[in-house]
């Protein structure tokens, strides 16, 4: 054998190498995710309980399973309504019978482009995830292809994003209220809308391919013959400030929720006197999740 070829071959063995190596490293992060051990706690005992909360961080800080009677939470930091709907169509193929209402987020920015276009969260969701069809619909099939193939071969490039990720979840759950200064929380949530979310203008605040994926789920929702409660969480009143600042405007999601004959609960106005219960413009701290799971369950009561 030339040196040539045992070169290569002493490559390609240490290639192998690093590379299952990193996916060891990668299954064991994913493995002590939250929200992917969640999804396997789920599906090894999936008890029915009556009301199953979806939604991102606003939705996952403002539920509290011990206060809401017969609930079970998915909700995830950055789970958008595409991530969301094709979580729900596996929970509904799989364990239709586990559950009577979904519970959907509503609030101000969940259908924005920008959000709605977060891929960088697609590696918990992807053994739910159609990428074919998230790649049709939304123009962008070169781009979901690679996701895809990424997340079947080469996971562990987004290792380094869950660390992090993780990290600053960490660092926020022990932030009780930072925002102290009324200038600090009209710049949060001037920042929450106009960066984060994208929204400069009042067509930037519901993107079509999100609206499109809401039909989607008002659709999957009648073909299983299920009830459904869309709900917008607690914000701050600095929040509100910005959010007014847009006037008067078509509110697509809610019309579409209307006429899809769904029930929708606003909450959103419900502690503009307690800025306490947040820790900026738009996220509750521990105070302020308690508060709301109270009032959540006083309104649910009669469900």
């Amino acid at each position: 054998m030339s040196r040539i070829l045992k070169n290569i071959i002493f490559c390609l063995v240490l290639l192998f190498a690093f590379h299952f190596s990193l996916l060891y490293v990668y299954k064991k992060v994913e493995i002590k995710n939250e929200i992917v051990a969640n999804f396997d706690r789920y599906e090894i005992n999936p008890e029915f309980q009556k009301f199953l909360f979806l939604g991102t961080s606003h939705t996952k800080r403002a539920i509290d399973t011990l206060i809401i009677q017969s609930s079970c939470s998915m909700a995830f930091f950055g789970q958008n309504n595409i991530n969301a709907y094709y979580l729900l169509k596996h929970l509904l193929e799989n364990y239709s019978d586990s559950f009577e209402y979904i519970c959907f987020p509503n609030d101000f920015g969940y259908y924005s482009k920008r959000f709605s276009g977060n891929l960088d969260k697609m590696f918990f969701y992807k053994r739910f995830f159609d990428f074919h069809e998230y790649g049709t619909l939304s123009g962008s099939r070169y781009k979901s292809m690679k996701e895809s193939y990424y997340h079947k071969y080469l996971p562990y490039i987004s290792l380094r994003y869950m660390l992090q990720s993780q990290k600053k979840r960490k660092e926020k759950e022990r932030i009780n209220f930072s925002l102290l200064t009324k200038q600090k929380r009209a710049l949060s949530a001037h920042n929450y809308i106009n960066q984060e979310h994208g929204i400069k203008q009042v067509l930037e605040i519901y993107s079509p391919l999100a609206i499109n994926y809401l039909k989607m789920t008002l659709q999957l929702i009648k073909k299983y013959n299920k009830k459904a409660i869309f709900i917008k969480y607690p914000h701050s009143a600095a929040l509100q400030i910005e959010i007014e600042k847009f006037g008067d405007y078509f509110h697509e999601s809610d019309t579409l929720i209307k006429k899809a004959g769904f029930e929708m609960l606003d909450l959103s106005q419900a502690f503009l006197k307690h800025n306490e219960y947040f820790f900026d413009s738009h996220h509750l701290n521990k105070t302020g999740g308690i508060q709301t799971s109270l009032l959540i369950q006083d309104k649910l009561a009669g469900y």
